[in-house]
């Protein structure tokens, strides 16, 4: 008896990408599934999948049987680590009447299980990218409506300092408090500045003197 494992709620948050990490993301599990759909050979799945002349352009037929099983083995692991930001789970438990029970993953034990007489790794992987596919496509059009939110690019603009100190490899814990203490500082002279105007346009006498002085000690209290 085979039956598939299945997450607790208690998995981790995944990582929020962009709406184009998305698309990207969903163009690799829908290229997997069509090279699962064609190594299967099952005649249901091949409708609802392109030709194999449009998924491997310019492969001779003779050649196409492999280089299935190349593109299969070089996607099966970025593949399986999709999964791995959602709440599905890859493993198959198999437990046979007499014996020891085996632990399968569907994705990276694919070709193992092929061979199998008792365990439909194919159908059921299929299943499961279906299922993963369907988790995607809902985090793209959420993502797709951040692009209209205008805080979604305020806080780009805010975080850029240390995407770019990422990129470079220098951005550890420290580096980090020191960004979000310069803009915690830029934050509190803004609203120095925001308070101090909108009382002039009531009329209220403002020491701009003072206002300046604050100011410079709150930048140098920042420095420290």
């Amino acid at each position: 008896m085979a039956e598939e494992e299945t997450k607790g709620s208690s998995s981790p948050s995944p990582p929020r990408l962009s709406y184009f990490e998305y698309k990207r993301t969903l163009k690799r599990l829908e290229r997997f599934q069509n090279l699962i759909a064609h190594r299967g050979n099952c005649a249901i799945n091949l409708q609802l999948v392109p030709p194999i002349e449009q998924l491997l352009p310019k492969i001779p037929e003779q050649n196409r049987h492999s280089m299935i099983d190349r593109e299969i083995k070089r996607l099966m692991f970025v593949v399986h680590h999709d999964f791995s930001t959602t709440n599905i789970s890859t493993t198959l438990i198999y437990r046979p009447v007499t014996g020891v029970e085996t632990k399968y993953d569907l994705v990276l034990d694919y070709f193992d299980l092929l061979g199998s007489q008792n365990i439909d790794g194919h159908a059921s992987l299929m299943l499961l990218l279906e299922n993963c596919i369907g988790i995607f496509q809902d985090r793209k059009r959420k993502a797709f409506s951040e692009l209209f939110n205008p805080l979604t690019w305020l806080a780009l603009g805010m975080r850029a300092p240390i995407s770019i100190l990422e990129k470079a490899g220098l951005a550890d814990d420290n580096t980090r408090s020191l960004v979000v203490k310069m803009y915690s500082r830029i934050m509190q002279t803004l609203m120095f500045l925001i308070i101090a105007f909108l009382a002039t346009k009531l009329g209220v006498s403002i020491q701009w003197q003072d206002i300046f002085t604050k100011i410079i000690k709150l930048i140098s209290a920042g420095n420290r």
